[in-house]
Protein backbone atom coordinates (compact mmCIF):
# COMPACT_ATOMS: atom_id res chain seq x y z
CA UNK A 1 0.00 0.00 0.00
CA UNK A 2 1.77 3.22 -1.23
CA UNK A 3 -0.51 5.58 -0.21
CA UNK A 4 -1.21 6.15 3.81
CA UNK A 5 -4.67 7.46 5.08
CA UNK A 6 -5.00 10.16 7.58
CA UNK A 7 -8.08 10.77 10.18
CA UNK A 8 -9.52 13.17 11.02
CA UNK A 9 -12.67 14.51 12.85
CA UNK A 10 -15.82 16.79 11.12
CA UNK A 11 -17.74 19.35 12.76
CA UNK A 12 -20.04 18.05 14.75
CA UNK A 13 -24.23 17.99 13.26
CA UNK A 14 -27.38 16.23 13.30
CA UNK A 15 -26.77 16.12 17.09
CA UNK A 16 -24.42 12.64 16.60
CA UNK A 17 -21.52 10.76 18.54
CA UNK A 18 -18.46 11.22 17.09
CA UNK A 19 -18.68 7.91 14.57
CA UNK A 20 -20.47 10.55 12.59
CA UNK A 21 -17.51 13.17 12.27
CA UNK A 22 -14.72 10.79 11.85
CA UNK A 23 -13.29 11.03 8.49
CA UNK A 24 -9.95 10.03 6.42
CA UNK A 25 -7.73 11.20 4.45
CA UNK A 26 -4.64 10.33 2.40
CA UNK A 27 -0.87 11.68 3.54
CA UNK A 28 -0.53 13.28 0.17
CA UNK A 29 -2.42 16.58 -0.87
CA UNK A 30 -5.37 15.64 -2.98
CA UNK A 31 -6.48 18.80 -4.81
CA UNK A 32 -10.06 17.63 -6.17
CA UNK A 33 -13.05 16.73 -4.07
CA UNK A 34 -14.27 14.16 -6.68
CA UNK A 35 -18.36 12.86 -6.38
CA UNK A 36 -19.72 10.98 -3.57
CA UNK A 37 -19.48 7.41 -5.48
CA UNK A 38 -21.35 4.60 -6.36
CA UNK A 39 -23.44 4.72 -3.55
CA UNK A 40 -26.54 3.19 -4.96
CA UNK A 41 -28.50 7.07 -4.26
CA UNK A 42 -32.43 7.18 -3.69
CA UNK A 43 -34.50 10.27 -4.19
CA UNK A 44 -36.80 10.67 -1.33
CA UNK A 45 -38.49 14.58 -0.49
CA UNK A 46 -35.55 15.64 -2.64
CA UNK A 47 -32.97 14.43 -0.62
CA UNK A 48 -30.35 11.57 -2.11
CA UNK A 49 -30.71 8.51 0.40
CA UNK A 50 -27.88 6.06 -0.09
CA UNK A 51 -28.84 2.37 -0.45
CA UNK A 52 -26.51 -0.05 1.89
CA UNK A 53 -25.33 -3.99 0.88
CA UNK A 54 -27.08 -5.11 4.82
CA UNK A 55 -24.84 -8.04 5.66
CA UNK A 56 -24.50 -10.29 8.45
CA UNK A 57 -21.39 -11.36 10.22
CA UNK A 58 -20.18 -13.62 12.13
CA UNK A 59 -17.29 -12.58 15.00
CA UNK A 60 -13.80 -11.40 14.19
CA UNK A 61 -10.85 -10.09 15.49
CA UNK A 62 -8.49 -7.22 14.33
CA UNK A 63 -5.05 -6.95 15.47
CA UNK A 64 -2.80 -3.72 14.89
CA UNK A 65 -1.64 -0.71 16.19
CA UNK A 66 -3.96 0.85 18.84
CA UNK A 67 -4.71 4.49 19.68
CA UNK A 68 -6.91 5.15 22.88
CA UNK A 69 -7.10 8.80 23.82
CA UNK A 70 -9.16 11.78 22.35
CA UNK A 71 -6.53 13.63 19.35
CA UNK A 72 -7.99 12.76 16.15
CA UNK A 73 -4.96 13.76 14.37
CA UNK A 74 -2.92 10.99 16.09
CA UNK A 75 -4.85 8.83 13.91
CA UNK A 76 -2.86 9.39 10.88
CA UNK A 77 0.42 9.28 12.48
CA UNK A 78 -1.13 5.85 13.71
CA UNK A 79 -1.84 4.37 10.27
CA UNK A 80 1.62 6.24 8.94
CA UNK A 81 3.51 3.77 11.44
CA UNK A 82 1.19 1.02 10.53
CA UNK A 83 2.20 1.17 6.71
CA UNK A 84 5.65 1.60 7.73
CA UNK A 85 5.81 -1.54 9.26
CA UNK A 86 3.69 -3.54 6.58
CA UNK A 87 6.22 -2.06 3.75
CA UNK A 88 9.09 -3.34 5.93
CA UNK A 89 7.74 -6.69 6.20
CA UNK A 90 7.64 -6.80 10.00
CA UNK A 91 3.91 -7.82 8.96
CA UNK A 92 3.70 -11.12 7.85
CA UNK A 93 0.04 -11.66 6.98
CA UNK A 94 -2.06 -13.61 4.04
CA UNK A 95 -4.41 -11.04 4.44
CA UNK A 96 -5.17 -8.86 1.27
CA UNK A 97 -7.32 -6.12 3.19
CA UNK A 98 -6.60 -3.66 6.01
CA UNK A 99 -9.37 -2.15 8.63
CA UNK A 100 -9.61 0.66 10.24
CA UNK A 101 -12.46 0.10 13.48
CA UNK A 102 -13.23 3.40 15.89
CA UNK A 103 -14.80 2.43 19.29
CA UNK A 104 -16.68 5.11 20.68
CA UNK A 105 -18.08 6.61 23.61
CA UNK A 106 -21.65 6.43 22.89
CA UNK A 107 -22.94 8.72 25.64
CA UNK A 108 -20.04 10.88 25.31
CA UNK A 109 -19.76 11.59 29.33
CA UNK A 110 -15.70 10.78 28.80
CA UNK A 111 -14.85 13.40 27.25
CA UNK A 112 -14.98 12.07 23.74
CA UNK A 113 -12.50 9.49 24.52
CA UNK A 114 -12.32 6.74 21.71
CA UNK A 115 -10.06 3.34 20.85
CA UNK A 116 -8.95 3.19 17.64
CA UNK A 117 -7.23 0.05 15.85
CA UNK A 118 -5.31 0.35 12.53
CA UNK A 119 -4.74 -3.25 11.43
CA UNK A 120 -6.46 -6.29 9.61
CA UNK A 121 -8.15 -9.46 10.33
CA UNK A 122 -6.81 -11.88 12.37
CA UNK A 123 -7.01 -15.12 10.67
CA UNK A 124 -3.95 -16.53 9.48
CA UNK A 125 -1.08 -14.37 10.50
CA UNK A 126 2.45 -14.77 11.50
CA UNK A 127 5.27 -12.71 12.81
CA UNK A 128 3.02 -10.75 15.17
CA UNK A 129 4.81 -7.64 16.79
CA UNK A 130 4.91 -7.47 20.09
CA UNK A 131 3.33 -4.07 20.23
CA UNK A 132 0.01 -5.01 18.36
CA UNK A 133 -3.23 -4.98 20.08
CA UNK A 134 -6.36 -7.25 19.26
CA UNK A 135 -9.61 -6.88 19.65
CA UNK A 136 -12.73 -8.86 19.19
CA UNK A 137 -15.81 -7.87 17.01
CA UNK A 138 -18.88 -9.27 18.06
CA UNK A 139 -21.63 -10.55 15.52
CA UNK A 140 -23.05 -7.72 14.22
CA UNK A 141 -25.56 -6.45 11.17
CA UNK A 142 -23.66 -4.36 9.26
CA UNK A 143 -24.80 -1.60 6.84
CA UNK A 144 -21.85 -1.85 4.25
CA UNK A 145 -21.62 1.89 1.80
CA UNK A 146 -18.91 2.30 -0.27
CA UNK A 147 -17.39 5.45 -1.38
CA UNK A 148 -15.47 6.63 -4.45
CA UNK A 149 -13.34 9.29 -5.19
CA UNK A 150 -10.62 11.17 -3.40
CA UNK A 151 -10.52 9.02 0.03
CA UNK A 152 -10.62 13.32 1.96
CA UNK A 153 -14.24 13.77 0.54
CA UNK A 154 -15.65 10.66 2.87
CA UNK A 155 -17.37 13.37 4.76
CA UNK A 156 -19.62 13.38 2.16
CA UNK A 157 -20.55 10.68 1.97
CA UNK A 158 -21.38 10.25 5.80
CA UNK A 159 -22.91 13.55 5.48
CA UNK A 160 -25.49 11.22 3.02
CA UNK A 161 -25.25 8.39 5.65
CA UNK A 162 -26.27 10.45 8.92
CA UNK A 163 -28.02 13.01 7.29
CA UNK A 164 -30.11 11.25 4.75
CA UNK A 165 -30.38 7.32 5.10
CA UNK A 166 -30.61 7.25 8.77
CA UNK A 167 -33.80 8.98 9.64
CA UNK A 168 -35.63 7.43 6.42
CA UNK A 169 -34.09 3.64 7.21
CA UNK A 170 -35.92 0.67 9.26
CA UNK A 171 -32.28 -0.38 10.65
CA UNK A 172 -30.63 1.68 13.49
CA UNK A 173 -27.19 2.46 13.53
CA UNK A 174 -25.74 1.19 17.15
CA UNK A 175 -23.20 4.39 17.31
CA UNK A 176 -20.15 2.42 19.18
CA UNK A 177 -18.14 1.61 16.39
CA UNK A 178 -17.51 1.59 12.65
CA UNK A 179 -15.02 0.48 10.66
CA UNK A 180 -13.09 1.54 7.34
CA UNK A 181 -12.47 -1.34 5.08
CA UNK A 182 -9.05 -0.70 2.66
CA UNK A 183 -7.86 -3.29 -0.41
CA UNK A 184 -6.93 -3.14 -3.50
CA UNK A 185 -9.64 -0.65 -4.53
CA UNK A 186 -8.23 1.60 -2.52
CA UNK A 187 -5.66 4.30 -4.51
CA UNK A 188 -6.56 7.65 -2.35
CA UNK A 189 -5.76 10.26 -4.87
CA UNK A 190 -7.75 9.00 -7.97
CA UNK A 191 -11.81 9.51 -8.90
CA UNK A 192 -11.37 5.29 -8.73
CA UNK A 193 -10.50 4.69 -5.26
CA UNK A 194 -12.67 2.80 -3.26
CA UNK A 195 -13.06 1.96 0.18
CA UNK A 196 -15.71 0.44 2.31
CA UNK A 197 -17.81 1.78 5.33
CA UNK A 198 -19.39 -0.64 7.79
CA UNK A 199 -22.02 0.70 10.36
CA UNK A 200 -23.06 -2.02 12.77
CA UNK A 201 -27.41 -1.67 12.53
CA UNK A 202 -30.00 -3.17 14.54
CA UNK A 203 -33.30 -3.32 13.16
Amino acid sequence: MRCFIQCSSAKKRFLLTPSRFRKIKPGIRVEDKGQIGPLDLRLSGGKAIPNPTILSRPAFSITGLKYARRDTGAIGRLWERFWEMAKSSIITSKNHQFLGACFHDIDMRNNEIFEYYAGFEFVDAVNIPEKFKTVDIPENTFAVFTHQGPVDSIEMTYDQIYGNWISRSTYMPTMDLDIIVVDSRFSGRTAKSQVDILIPVSC
